[in-house]
Formats: C-alpha cells, sequence, structure tokens
C-alpha cells in the first residue's frame, strides 16, 4: 500500500457525505481547485504537476504546509484541524448528532467518546439555558419567579 494511492468507499455509509461550508471557505477552495486543474487536470484534486496522476500523500503533506504557510494560518495537520473544528463547533453548542455526520462517525456515541473532554462544560450551560427558558413563562402565563 506504501506510496499507492487507496480509493474506494467509505469505512461507513455516514462517511458519503455532503459538508456545508460557508461561502468565503468555497471561494478560497474553487481558487485552490481552479489553480490545481490549471496545473494538471485530472480527476484528483492533489495532482502530480503536468500529469493526472494523483499526488503521493507526503506531496499532498507538503502542499498542505505550504498553502497553511502562505496563508498565515497556525501549522495544524489536516487530522488536527478536524479535530479543532469538531472541538470548537461542540464548544459553541452545536447539536452531537449534527458535528457527528459532518465528521462522518458511525455514530454519536463514537463523536461523544471522542470528544468528551469539551462535553462537560456544556451541561451546565445547558441547564443555565434551561432554567432562564422556565423563568420566562409559567403555565399560567406570568414569570416563572416563586413568590
Amino acid at each position: 500500500m506504501e506510496g499507492r494511492v487507496s480509493t474506494g468507499t467509505p469505512k461507513t455509509q455516514r462517511g458519503r457525505r455532503t459538508a456545508d461550508l460557508d461561502a468565503d471557505t468555497m471561494k478560497q477552495l474553487v481558487e485552490l481547485h481552479d489553480i490545481e486543474r490549471r496545473n494538471a487536470p485530472g480527476d484528483y484534486v492533489f495532482l502530480v504537476p503536468g500529469t493526472d496522476e494523483p499526488l503521493h500523500r507526503d506531496g499532498v503533506g507538503s502542499r498542505f504546509r505550504r498553502l497553511v504557510r502562505v496563508s498565515g494560518l497556525p501549522h495544524l495537520s489536516p487530522h488536527g484541524r478536524r479535530d479543532t473544528h469538531a472541538t470548537l463547533l461542540l464548544q459553541q453548542g452545536e447539536a452531537l448528532h449534527v458535528v457527528s455526520r459532518r465528521l462522518g462517525h458511525a455514530n454519536e456515541a463514537f463523536t461523544a467518546r471522542r470528544y468528551a473532554a469539551v462535553l462537560p462544560g456544556q451541561q451546565a450551560e445547558a441547564v443555565d439555558r434551561l432554567a432562564r427558558r422556565l423563568g420566562e413563562t409559567s403555565p399560567n402565563g406570568q414569570n416563572g419567579n416563586a413568590q
């Protein structure tokens, strides 16, 4: 397997997915894609220059590091960026099932185990939000404060 490109179906059905992106990210990806296509048209995003052959994973990593350096972003591996993406989504309160599907995990339980350290603080935040909501109205239409 070393040095060869492996193609095939994802490990799980959830591995085949569409991930929404914001407009700015899409614009940058389209620009990168157009640059790569002009340099070497083919079926893969990263190609050996002047061919339609896929770039070896070491070359992809090298190209990725160069793009990160040029962009001014801090260095993180692609997988580190994936972990950061998931962690930030969970910390801002995104639903576990949404994050799990974005990552292509087989189920939410796997995502919860993988990112368990992120979730404990969210429990207190969830209780605070619930308490505020319950305090807004009571069944008789008045605020929920005890008298």
